[in-house]
């Protein structure tokens, strides 16, 4: 049986505090970007949640979806326009974002 350990690091992802001493996060947003407008929209309407359940908030959606079950399915914008879609939502909407990062090259430009 596995011993099970408590979590005794808290951090602090922008302004948003995790850990044991911390309200909950919700972490949240649409599977993948669709556009921007759609994505500011979600930001927008997913903080106006979290602040009324006095919750932190980080928005995530990914700019690629690799692991589609159809070849045919939308995968996203692509890492270029997926990270300035990321990039406008922090901006703009005052939150921290979270994305997936697929492959080793693109960790630099998703950072």
């Amino acid at each position: 049986m596995r011993e099970e350990k408590e979590m005794t690091t808290d951090l602090k992802v922008r302004e948003v505090s995790v850990g044991r001493a911390s309200p909950l996060v919700l972490i949240a947003g649409p599977c993948v970007i669709e556009n921007e407008e759609s994505s500011l929209r979600a930001a927008e309407a997913i903080k106006k949640i979290a602040a009324g359940l006095q919750m932190g908030f980080i928005f995530k959606s990914s700019y690629t979806k690799d692991n589609r079950s159809k070849a045919t399915a939308y995968t996203g914008p692509g890492l270029d326009v997926g990270l300035r879609i990321l990039e406008k939502v922090k901006r703009e909407i005052g939150v921290p974002v979270l994305s997936d990062v697929h492959c080793r090259y693109e960790v630099d430009a998703a950072a």
